[in-house]
């Protein structure tokens, strides 16, 4: 007799053919249980670092906070997107529409325009635990986690509750990352096809750190269908929701810029100087930066993330813990590489990809238009992350004994809840720089 069948069987000898029935609901309403906890509880656990965040960080003291609502108050007082010579031209607009709706439904209210940055970045855990459910189905302890390890990321609470675009490029990415998933591990359907077009016109208008992610998803659409669908009704499908979501803008574009996207603008450290990763000398620094800003450096990259006062040992130890488990992940992946289907190492590749991607995407900008070691231009990649890492742990609690995993997963738990807290006390109480008040938001 099966461990797993034989207390069901026994429990329906003793007590009549009804045990068996009343067992088998009682597992479903446990099962819907842990379901519902697996996708409320990140969300919950994010929308409140998030929420406090956005509460006790002074305005202004986010990265380019001050531009990006100068950038929805030109929408909300003027009705019209930044033109050639603004700030934050660049940045595309479905952010600034969505802020500056709230700005004007709450008569000015900033910080409920920082509330939709928390809404959408609860969205990200949201799709992350979706990505989840696709890949281990009926396994809601997974997609537990893999909500929590996006959720508890520091920087990215920061982030979210702040006025930036960053927030809707963040539930983009985690939105586009579910997608292919479900491209590469769900049968094509037309529905899914209208879901994907939708995913790559939110690309286009939400940030430019999502369009790489976009061309990763749209490849692996055109290497999955090719063939199992018919072509131009495929191609109709993804291009119609595409081309309505995004196609005003770059038509827009074309008409103010001459191209489909405006031009990059650097950022002047002095009036018409900018700088730029120029040789190997800066690299180290850069690399070492745009970690520790990915983890939590806060304010203005003014504030790194300490413990009693400690940053360096807290960056060592995390630096140490992330090449750790970067090469136990390369492992356990190589070991399971002969027992996956094509689709699935196409997934595992396409997923690895997403971060590798974002990173050389910064490097190219630092070099090419202007230095920017800063972390959360990757928080786009880190579902596909999370992803990576819930992997690792089903493969290690596989392979150790019960208790020994147990006691991993209190200790893991024990350190993020420790690095969250440390987060949000430092912002309460180092963050020293003088708050940046926009006025009243119109750009002239």
């Amino acid at each position: 007799m099966s461990a797993d069948g034989g207390e069901v069987r026994s429990a329906a000898t003793r007590h009549g053919p009804a045990a068996a029935p009343r067992q088998a609901m009682a597992f479903a309403l446990t099962h819907r249980l842990w379901a519902t906890l697996a996708v409320v509880l990140p969300m919950a656990v994010f929308a409140a670092a998030a929420g406090a965040y956005s509460h006790i960080t002074p305005l202004g003291q986010a990265p380019d906070e001050a531009a990006h609502a100068a950038y929805l108050g030109l929408i909300a007082h003027q009705l019209q997107l930044p033109g050639p010579g603004t700030p934050e031209r660049q940045q595309p607009p479905l952010y600034y529409l969505l802020g500056a709706g709230v700005f004007k439904l709450t008569g000015g209210n900033l910080d409920a325009v920082r509330d939709l940055s928390v809404a959408l970045g609860a969205l990200a855990v949201l799709f992350a635990v979706l990505s989840a459910r696709v890949l281990w189905p009926g396994r809601p302890g997974w997609w537990l986690l893999t909500g929590l390890v996006v959720a508890t990321l520091p920087q990215f609470q920061f982030i979210a509750g702040s006025i930036s675009d960053d927030a809707i490029a963040n539930g983009t990415a985690a939105f586009l990352t579910y997608l292919l998933v479900r491209v590469l591990r769900t049968p094509a359907t037309h529905r899914l096809q209208l879901w994907v077009g939708l995913g790559l016109g939110l690309a286009v208008v939400s940030k430019e750190t999502d369009y790489a992610l976009a061309a990763i998803v749209a490849l692996a659409a055109l290497v999955r269908w090719w063939g199992r669908t018919r072509r131009l009704a495929a191609v109709a499908r993804v291009a119609g929701p595409a081309l309505v979501v995004a196609g005003w803008w770059v038509g827009r574009n074309l008409v103010v810029f001459g191209s489909p996207f405006p031009h990059l603008r650097p950022a002047e450290v002095h009036p018409g100087l900018t700088t730029k990763l120029h040789h190997l000398s800066q690299l180290p620094s850069w690399l070492a930066i745009s970690f520790h800003s990915f983890v939590g450096i806060f304010g203005n990259l003014s504030t790194p993330l300490q413990i009693a006062g400690d940053s360096r040992s807290v960056f060592h130890g995390i630096e140490v813990a992330a090449a750790v488990l970067a090469l136990a992940l390369l492992l356990a992946a190589w070991r399971s590489w002969s027992g996956w289907d094509g689709w699935m190492r196409l997934l595992a590749l396409a997923l690895a990809l997403i971060p590798v991607v974002a990173f050389l995407q910064m490097l190219a900008n630092s070099v090419l238009v202007d230095y920017q070691a800063q972390g959360r231009y990757l928080i786009v990649a880190l579902p596909a992350l999370a992803l990576g890492l819930t992997f690792l742990a089903r493969r290690i609690a596989q392979a150790v004994p019960v208790a020994l995993a147990c006691l991993a997963a209190a200790v893991l738990v024990a350190g993020v809840a420790t690095i969250d807290v440390a987060g949000i006390q430092t912002v309460a109480f180092h963050l020293l720089n003088t708050p940046i008040v926009p006025g009243h938001l119109v750009i002239t």
